[in-house]
């Protein structure tokens, strides 16, 4: 049987030492031994808030001083998605079936403050989230290492600079690893109750961005392979239950605004655009109106274009009739569907690289905040003449140099891979988990051949924290023999 790892109670210390020496008698040698394993674990603990309050802080310092200096960086998804729609969500949903309404929330509720609000709040998450991968990684076994791996996520110029752009990515990795370490938390497999509040994050997850769903199937995946019998199907249902409300309440929202459910599920669009990328497009596969249209994957945005302007097609529709498309041209081409995915596991596009180097780059800040001015949103970036900071733009220089590693991903999931095979040896549930969630959202990514690193991004720490505890059993294991 599996054995979830074992928490600190939400308890003060003295309440813990008190319950800890009520059993046996003052002055035995079980007594004795008991008060040094409470005195060992009051140490480790103030250690632990020592370690994780050093991290939040740092992290939170190095987010908010790229806001103050630099303010919030708009990329194309960011004016021509998500701030319109937070703009109009209290009169009206303005999003399509692949906008998820989470994010645009949570934009829309912090603008009613100030119009920057929501991008300090999204650094303090992203510092919080430095503390919880600090954390999940201590009690996944790394011991003094996770502290090497919560300062790598605390400097990570990619972090920072997604704590700052106008993307769901910080808001969904943040939800996600609360997910996790309220799950790895649980101190027992019976109370269905605990799982509620899991299930609701999960729930938010999957309205902020579709592939969160990937999250809850997975918990349920490692409850059914750990849970005892007994109890283990309340325990599922009430995950699921909790976590299928959100959706839930938004389907009934749009239903009675008769608008789009908005929760992102263009995979048909997006299996369509990345066939098209590795050139396994035929253009007698498009409706006869849209065959003479295809040329090759840039002209697949006009035809886009030209599709989207139909007034008697919703959404929905129109991402069928990608996805119609693309499986036509699967079915016909298998083996370069096949061929194809290691191409984009190994060479996937460097978002997050090119985007980390725009501070350094002033003439495509200059680009990219013209290209916010002319949509209307010239107060959110600052003018790259008036840039001051110039400490800080060395600084974060040198922590992209080190943090944004090409060719990473492949090194991940291998170490990812390794970890299953270790958590199944060794019946560790926790380590499984982990894993579990980064390798199925590796899998669905590869499946739809996606090529953007900036997709791998809210799970690279889960992925990062595998390959360290696989490095360490493992050195461990030589040590011993």
């Amino acid at each position: 049987m599996f054995k979830l790892a074992s928490v600190t109670n939400a308890v003060s210390w003295s309440v813990l030492s008190d319950l800890v020496w009520e059993k046996p008698s003052l002055g035995t040698p079980d007594a004795n031994e008991q008060g040094a394993n409470v005195l060992d674990q009051r140490a480790n603990g103030m250690e632990q808030r020592a370690i994780g309050l050093k991290l939040f802080a740092l992290a939170l310092v190095l987010r908010w001083s790229f806001a103050w200096l630099f303010g919030t960086l708009l990329l194309p998804d960011s004016w021509g998605r998500y701030l319109p729609i937070a703009d109009q969500l209290f009169d009206r949903w303005s999003g399509s079936v692949y906008d998820a309404p989470a994010y645009p929330f949570f934009l829309a509720i912090f603008d009613s403050i100030h119009f920057r609000a929501a991008f300090y709040v999204q650094g303090l998450l992203d510092a919080l989230s430095v503390v919880i991968i600090y954390l999940i990684a201590f009690r996944l076994g790394l011991g003094r290492a996770a502290r090497y791996v919560g300062l790598f996520f605390c400097i990570h110029a990619g972090s920072i600079m997604f704590a700052n752009t106008a993307l769901s990515e910080t808001l969904f990795t943040s939800l996600t690893l609360m997910a996790i370490y309220m799950f790895l938390r649980l101190e027992t497999r019976h109370h269905c109750l605990r799982l509620v509040p899991i299930g609701l994050i999960c729930g938010l997850i999957v309205i902020c961005r579709s592939n969160g769903f990937v999250l809850p199937v997975t918990i349920v995946a490692v409850m059914f392979i750990t849970y005892p019998k007994k109890g283990r199907f309340a325990c599922i249902i009430a995950l699921l239950l909790s976590a299928s409300l959100p959706a839930g309440l938004w389907r009934i929202y749009t239903h009675q605004e008769s608008v789009e459910s908005g929760v992102a599920t263009g995979v048909g669009w997006q299996l369509l655009n990345n066939m098209a990328y590795f050139g396994l497009i035929d253009a007698n596969t498009f409706p006869e109106d849209y065959q003479a249209k295809y040329t090759d994957f840039e002209s697949l945005a006009k035809i886009r274009r030209m599709v989207s302007q139909d007034p008697t097609l919703t959404e929905s529709k129109k991402n069928r009739i990608f996805g119609a498309v693309a499986w036509k041209n699967l079915k016909a081409r298998p083996m370069g569907y096949l061929s194809s995915i290691p191409k984009a596991f190994l060479t996937p596009r460097h978002f997050v690289k090119d985007v980390t180097r725009l501070i350094a780059q002033e003439d495509r800040w200059r680009e990219t905040a013209e290209l916010a001015r002319q949509n209307g949103r010239s107060q959110y970036m600052k003018p790259a003449d008036n840039f001051t900071g110039r400490t800080f733009r060395v600084l974060y220089r040198f922590l992209r140099i080190i943090t944004i590693i090409p060719g990473k991903i492949p090194i991940l999931m291998f170490g990812c891979l390794v970890g299953i095979v270790l958590a199944w040896r060794t019946r560790r549930a926790d380590l499984l988990l982990a894993n579990m969630i980064a390798m199925a959202q590796f899998i669905g990514l590869t499946a739809i051949l996606n090529p953007i690193d900036r997709y791998y991004y809210p799970f690279e720490s889960l992925m990062v924290i595998s390959l360290v505890a696989s490095v360490l059993h493992f050195r461990s294991k030589n040590r011993v023999e």
